[in-house]
């Protein structure tokens, strides 16, 4: 079958929207136990596949981390990138998090900031 010029920038179009969609991602909000609703969009984010840690979240210039435990979301404040480094390294991260996050960066202590 013969493809028209027509049919050629119609491919190509449909090509690239659909590449460029991805780069339209509807925004990411969740619900952060002691904190509420917050959009994490300008946060990086990454999945830990844990079995207690599912996901981990962190701003920075802020320092501000939101991890996923289980299945609810919590926050810390102040936490340097060099934790952040060495959690997301740890031979188990559930550990980690149980010795050096729980108990420390507690935002009650703390402004908490909008990413």
């Amino acid at each position: 079958m013969r493809m028209t010029r027509y049919g050629a920038m119609a491919g190509l179009a449909t090509f690239v929207t659909a590449a460029l969609s991805p780069l339209t991602v509807a925004a990411e909000d969740v619900f952060v136990k002691y904190r509420g609703m917050l959009n994490i969009d300008r946060m990086n984010c990454e999945p830990m596949g844990g079995s207690f840690i599912h996901r981990l979240c962190f701003h920075p210039p802020t320092g501000y981390t939101v991890v996923l435990l289980g299945g609810t979301y919590y926050h810390y404040c102040n936490v340097p990138p060099r934790v952040i480094v060495s959690w997301t390294s740890a031979d188990s991260m559930g550990r980690y998090y149980n010795t050096f996050i729980k108990g420390n960066y507690d935002c009650r202590l703390a402004v908490v900031p909008t990413p």
